[in-house]
């Protein structure tokens, strides 16, 4: 692929895998979404939904009737498991950002469209998009870079036991302390429609998404660090049981 010269980030693409998820918290989610300081305007968010969720047309119309004038658009996609697939993030968001792909790119370079991968349950900074968009046009090659936000896993720690909340504790300190060494990305994370695209998008039969895109996306780069701090918070849940 030719390499179009990349001025800036001009869409954000906002995928959020859900299935079967309480319609608060992708209220809090998608709320958190339409309060950035950046310009909500050009951000499309994607409801990346699964065919087997009887619940998903009911819970987008809701969000988009809620929210859908704070955006650009907000899309539905519906994932049918494939042969060969397992269930989960990982084939359902390799659906999503295929399809997102097809809509977009005829009408924009796909180096300037950024992807954010969103947890259903992703609180966001009011400025991350901004902060996002900032770091993104600080490298010299920033559309072969992965952008993590810090991790943060407070937001329901004390509704987990001591063990988890001991793993978590040792989890978050070690993501902030690693910041410029050589990482993996976790949960939330950004990377440009294009390079998404060259790294043949997400593996449908692989579970931990976030660990094999970054090593995909090593790989591709013939062993560079890709992975890059964004300054500002994304706060999910921790797992409890």
């Amino acid at each position: 692929y030719e390499i179009a010269e990349v001025t800036g980030v001009q869409t954000c693409a906002l995928p959020i895998s859900a299935y079967k998820e309480p319609l608060d918290i992708l209220q809090m989610t998608v709320g958190s979404l339409a309060s950035q300081t950046y310009d909500t305007h050009r951000m499309i968010v994607v409801l990346a939904m699964e065919f087997k969720d009887p619940t998903r047309d009911a819970t987008f119309h809701a969000l988009q009737k809620e929210f859908g004038s704070h955006f650009a658009d907000m899309w539905q996609t519906v994932h049918r498991l494939q042969d060969g697939e397992i269930p989960g993030k990982s084939s359902n968001e390799n659906h999503a950002v295929r399809e997102v792909y097809d809509r977009i790119a005829p009408t924009h370079d796909p180096y300037s469209v950024m992807v954010t991968i969103c947890d259903a349950d992703s609180l966001f900074a009011p400025r991350y998009i901004e902060q996002l968009d900032w770091t993104f046009e600080q490298y010299p090659n920033p559309e072969y870079l992965i952008y993590q936000g810090i991790l943060n896993t407070y937001r329901n720690f004390f509704d987990a036991n001591i063990f988890i909340r001991t793993f978590e504790t040792a989890r978050v300190n070690l993501d902030m302390s690693k910041i410029w060494s050589f990482k993996s990305v976790q949960s939330n994370y950004s990377l440009t429609l294009g390079f998404s695209r060259d790294i043949n998008y997400w593996t449908v039969d692989n579970t931990p998404e976030d660990l094999h895109t970054t090593l995909k996306a090593y790989v591709h780069t013939n062993g560079s660090n890709v992975v890059v701090p964004t300054f500002a918070v994304i706060s999910n849940d921790l797992v409890t049981g």
